[in-house]
């Protein structure tokens, strides 16, 4: 039996020509892939649906990541009042609009939010993390789980956006 470990026998050394030749002839072309590829077909698609199937299995798996985004305007009001004493609750500067951003990014607001939610609610809010909790682990609270709110101003204009 011929050993399969040693590599073939080049030609003789006394030609030069001849080891250029043996190694041009080695050399595989895309035409020689195709045909490879043609050959073993119903190998490959097989085992290739099989690593498509198990990839999808497990992105569905994984915990979904949602973003909302949204615009809010505030417009601005006639001025009927006059006086100085009255407290104008309305927007009418970009100084007012930085302040109900602020306020709205606020920890106060956070928390009434949190506060206002039912255990229902929570519960809704936790149930893509306890699938991926190891055992004996907390649920996540409902503020960690609520996300982060950005809220930027839009230039030149009385709107907010949220993103």
């Amino acid at each position: 039996m011929a050993d399969l470990s040693q590599k073939p026998s080049l030609p003789a050394q006394s030609n030069p020509g001849a080891r250029d030749e043996y190694y041009l002839s080695e050399r595989k072309t895309l035409r020689d892939y195709i045909i490879v590829l043609r050959e073993r077909l119903w190998i490959a698609l097989p085992i290739a649906l099989l690593l498509a199937l198990a990839l999808g299995y497990y992105q569905s798996r994984e915990v979904s990541q949602y973003m909302s985004r949204a615009t809010m305007r505030f417009e601005k009001p006639d001025r009927i009042v006059a006086t100085q004493y009255v407290t104008n609750p309305a927007v009418e500067s970009e100084v007012d609009i930085n302040t109900n951003i602020q306020t709205l990014r606020s920890n106060r607001l956070r928390e009434r939010v949190v506060r206002s939610l039912s255990a229902e609610e929570i519960q809704i809010l936790q149930r893509p993390y306890l699938k991926n909790l190891p055992p004996g682990m907390p649920a996540p609270s409902a503020a960690s789980v609520l996300g982060r709110v950005e809220i930027n101003s839009v230039p030149n204009s009385l709107r907010v956006r949220r993103s």
